[in-house]
């Protein structure tokens, strides 16, 4: 990314928006190094799945899966990074999956006592993961190191330990999210300039973050 050293004409201010602007102006991407900077993060996470799948660590790929989904959502919606965002960048990602996954975020829904229902991929499986090391209810996460994928999607309800349960498989999951990453590359690559556009924001916005001193 040609960045033109704008980090040292940033004078850091408690407005974001501000701080956005100066980014805008001082930082012009081009739709190349939008390209580019997608294809890095492409080939870093999934060379992380990958290596996190043949070491067996089943939980800490699942998290992976769901946070990197989250982020390539950000990256649709031109959002990444924006407080409060989190979960209509995870859906956005979602739709770009497989249809399958639609219906089992429709299905899942769990009871949680007093508090809240608890709906969707979003709030048992991503903030699950994410906040509480694992999927929120009945669930399991599995994981082939060998690499072998069935032909089921990589979340589905079904018995587990003897309870109807979500049960998350990684090497399903990892391969629907290849795709997902393989027909991104062939928009950018035909210049969908609305998603070059909102790649560029939100490359632009993570760009502008500077350490306080």
């Amino acid at each position: 990314m040609g960045t033109k050293g704008f980090m040292s004409s940033i004078l850091i201010d408690d407005n974001w928006g501000k701080i956005v602007s100066i980014i805008e102006r001082e930082l012009h991407m081009t739709d190349q190094e939008a390209i580019e900077a997608f294809d890095q993060f492409s080939n870093w996470t999934c060379k992380d799945i990958e290596n996190g799948i043949k070491g067996q660590a089943n939980y800490l790929v699942a998290l992976g899966l769901v946070s990197y989904t989250e982020f390539l959502g950000g990256l649709f919606t031109g959002n990444a990074g924006i407080t409060d965002e989190a979960k209509n960048n995870f859906t956005e990602a979602i739709k770009n999956f497989p249809a399958e996954y639609t219906e089992v975020d429709r299905k899942i829904v769990l009871e949680d006592g007093p508090r809240p229902t608890i709906k969707g991929i979003y709030s048992a499986v991503r903030c699950g993961l994410v906040h509480e090391y694992g999927i929120k209810g009945t669930a399991g996460v599995l994981n082939n190191p060998d690499g072998f994928c069935a032909e089921h999607i990589g979340i589905k309800i079904g018995l587990f330990g003897g309870k109807n349960g979500i049960i998350f498989s990684t090497n399903e999951f990892f391969r629907d999210y290849q795709q997902v990453l393989k027909n991104v590359a062939e928009k950018l690559n035909r210049k969908d300039q609305s998603l070059l556009d909102n790649m560029r924001t939100a490359f632009t916005r993570l760009a502008a973050r500077q350490l306080k001193a």
